[in-house]
């Protein structure tokens, strides 16, 4: 084995001892990337390439989050490594959501947001969930509603209420995402309440319509907005 790669090799076996010991608690962002990157780069040292992504793009998450035309920009990161970075936020979005209670009840708004929020992992596009509950407020399923613009109303009212009649439910929780931080646009508010509307029309009723932006999340219906002007 030539020796650089000798010395490469005892670095990543250090941090993979170490995440063995105590998981990532420790561990900065650039040497989490080294411990990725070095399963994808194999002859190279990973530790100014870790860096080099970090300070494109800020931070781990908004690395991964990246595009993987934009992560092969960076010196070092070629096709494979870039689909597979790309690949872990979705990964992880697919491991939150089996280990969440498959049909929980929506007792209250943190039930709620701590439900939606694991959906949203790694989305770059702005998403709407829908979930569907009986008259205990049991889950009965959760859909992906739309993705794309939020502007088209119409689109998301006929979605809406088509599959709420199928699902025949007695009650609708919304949820959809910013990038911006989780205060609502006017926009959102006047949807929300046009939907409220044509639901209460088939005796549904919308419970919440929760706003998530990364880890944080917003309940329009603890925060007045559901009611504001009406």
């Amino acid at each position: 084995m030539p020796k650089e790669r000798s010395i490469h090799e005892k670095h990543r076996h250090r941090l993979r001892e170490r995440y063995r010991a105590a998981g990532l608690e420790g561990f900065a962002d650039h040497e989490v990337l080294e411990l990725l990157l070095g399963y994808t780069i194999l002859q190279k040292d990973t530790n100014p390439i870790a860096h080099a992504l970090l300070e494109k793009f800020g931070t781990l998450r908004e690395v991964l989050e990246a595009e993987e035309e934009e992560l092969t920009r960076v010196e070092g990161v070629g096709p494979h490594t870039a689909f597979f970075l790309r690949m872990l936020p979705d990964i992880s979005r697919r491991y939150y959501e089996q280990s969440a209670e498959h049909r929980p009840r929506f007792l209250d708004s943190r039930q709620m947001m701590d439900y939606f929020i694991p959906r949203f992992l790694g989305r770059n596009d702005e998403c709407i969930f829908a979930a569907f509950l009986d008259q205990t407020k049991l889950l009965l399923d959760c859909t992906l509603l739309y993705q794309g613009s939020l502007d088209a109303v119409e689109v998301h009212s006929e979605l809406l209420m088509k599959e709420a009649v199928r699902q025949d439910c007695r009650y609708v929780v919304l949820a959809h995402n910013h990038f911006t931080g989780v205060a609502p646009s006017n926009q959102d508010v006047n949807i929300t309440r046009l939907l409220r509307k044509k639901l209460l029309e088939k005796d549904i009723g919308l419970l919440d319509h929760i706003i998530v932006c990364g880890s944080e999340a917003l309940s329009m219906q603890d925060s007045g907005y559901l009611n504001r002007g009406l």
